[in-house]
C-alpha cells in the first residue's frame, strides 16, 4: 500500500477493473474504486470501497447512538418514581400534599400524605405515555372524599387535575408538583 496525494491506493495480486461504480440513479452518490488516481466520469473524488464502507458504518453508528440517547432521555422524562411535593388550591385556600410513587415489579404503587392524614394508599395507579392516573381517599373533618387525579409528568415536574367528589358533587382543581432531589426535604 502506498500513499500519494492524500489518496490511498491498493495494489493486489488479482485483477480488478480500473473503475467500479455502484449507482442507483444517474447523478446520485457513488461508491467508486479507482486505480492510480483516476476519477470517475463526473469528477467526484474517488474513494476506495473500504473507505466508503467505513464511512457508512460510522454514520450508522452515530445515528444509532443518537436514537439511543433520545430514547434514554424520553424514558427519564416520563419516570413517575420518586417523592413529589404537590401544590393546589381549593376554595381559594392553598394546600399541599406529598405524593410518593415506587415501582414494584412491573407495577407502580404509591401513597399520598396530607398535613393531617398520612400514607393513604393510591388506587388504580396507571402510568402510560407520560400520563399518571390514580385515585386517593381524603378524610377531612369527618368526611370521606374520593379524589381522582390525572397528571402529566415532564422531567422532575408535573401538572394536572384533581377531581374531588363532595357528597355527589364533583369539584375539579389544578395541581402541580416537583420531584424532590435525593437528600432534599
Amino acid at each position: 500500500m502506498r500513499v500519494r496525494d492524500d489518496r490511498v491506493h491498493l495494489q493486489a495480486v488479482f485483477t480488478v477493473p480500473a473503475i467500479m461504480d455502484v449507482t442507483t440513479v444517474r447523478g446520485a452518490d457513488k461508491i467508486a474504486a479507482c486505480g492510480e488516481g483516476r476519477s470517475t466520469w463526473d469528477g467526484f473524488r474517488c474513494a476506495t470501497i473500504s473507505e466508503a464502507i467505513m464511512k457508512a458504518i460510522l454514520s450508522m453508528a452515530l445515528v444509532l447512538a443518537a436514537c439511543g440517547l433520545t430514547g434514554a432521555a424520553d424514558e427519564k422524562a416520563a419516570d413517575p418514581v420518586g417523592k413529589w411535593q404537590c401544590r393546589y388550591e381549593i376554595g381559594e385556600q392553598k394546600r399541599t400534599s406529598t405524593l410518593t410513587i415506587k415501582k414494584e415489579g412491573d407495577e407502580f404503587v404509591g401513597t399520598m400524605d396530607w398535613a393531617d392524614q398520612k400514607d393513604e394508599k393510591l388506587k388504580d395507579l396507571k402510568f402510560k405515555d407520560g400520563k399518571l392516573t390514580f385515585s386517593a381517599v381524603r378524610t377531612f373533618q369527618g368526611n370521606t372524599i374520593p379524589i381522582d387525579y390525572t397528571l402529566k409528568v415532564d422531567g422532575d415536574e408535573f401538572k394536572g387535575k384533581g377531581e374531588a367528589d363532595f357528597g355527589g358533587q364533583k369539584q375539579e382543581f389544578d395541581i402541580e408538583g416537583k420531584r424532590e432531589k435525593k437528600g432534599e426535604k
